[in-house]
Parts: structure tokens; sequence; C-alpha cells
């Protein structure tokens, strides 16, 4: 069994801030970590979709190297803040202690599938649908 000793920085500067990072999740494996200029190359092509899901939400239309996109905004519940951490020394080994620390926030990001409307059946609708129920299952009995 392997453990896995993470430390995380937070900086309550980043936390408190007024300023949400744009955040889009690709139904894809990019093989580069670091910086990349999505504002300018990705977001400007991003487009409404007069489409909406089986719920009414609005659905968003995109491309990614000539692969058709369709995702959806998601909002963080009340309560959550989301947060991006960069670890500056990659480990050699899972076994060693890393070292994260948290430099930007968010609010709402968006998530994207291949060529089909987002449903509420996709993996990370229902995952945010475990912040609530995680919420009621913790919360006590008056």
């Amino acid at each position: 069994m392997v453990l896995i000793y993470i430390v995380l920085q937070l900086n309550q500067d980043v936390v408190n801030s007024k300023t949400s990072t744009s955040l889009h999740l690709l139904p894809c494996k990019i093989s580069h970590d670091g910086p990349s200029n999505v504002a300018g190359f990705f977001e400007p092509y991003v487009e409404k979709n007069e489409v909406k899901n089986e719920t009414n939400v609005e659905v968003v239309e995109s491309s990614f190297r000539g692969h058709p996109l369709q995702g959806q905004k998601v909002h963080l519940p009340l309560g959550y803040t989301g947060i991006i951490v960069d670890e500056n020394k990659k480990p050699i080994t899972e076994a060693v202690k890393r070292n994260l620390l948290a430099n930007r926030r968010f609010e709402e990001f968006c998530y994207w599938n291949w060529d089909c409307i987002p449903t509420e059946s996709d993996s990370v609708k229902t995952a945010m649908d475990w912040l609530s129920l995680s919420k009621v299952i913790h919360t006590k009995d008056e």
C-alpha cells in the first residue's frame, strides 16, 4: 500500500479574492502541464447554442483540435469555493511528500462533452450532487 502525503498551502488572499478564474474541464488528456492562452485561443470561440438540455439549461458549443464540443456551466453550491493548485516540484515516486500551493480560485466551471449535449446523468453533474447529499447526511438533527 502506497501512502500519499500532501501538504496544501492555502493563501487567504487567493481564497478571499474577488477575482474568479475561468475554468474548463475537457473530455481528453492533454500532455502539457503549464500555462496556456485559453482566453485567446479557446474562449473567443465558445458560442451559446439555441438548444437546451433536458432541464432547460443553456448549452455552449466550441471545438478542440477540430473535434466538436458541447458544454454546460456549473456553479459551485453556496458556501463552496474551488481552488486551483500548483505543484512546483514533481515527485519521483508517489510515496514522497507533495507540496501543493493554492494560487487561484473559481466559483464556476464549464465542463465539455464530445459532440453530445450535457445531461444530468453526466459524471460531473452527479459528482456535484454529492455535495448536496453530503451536507444532508452530515447535518445533525435538532
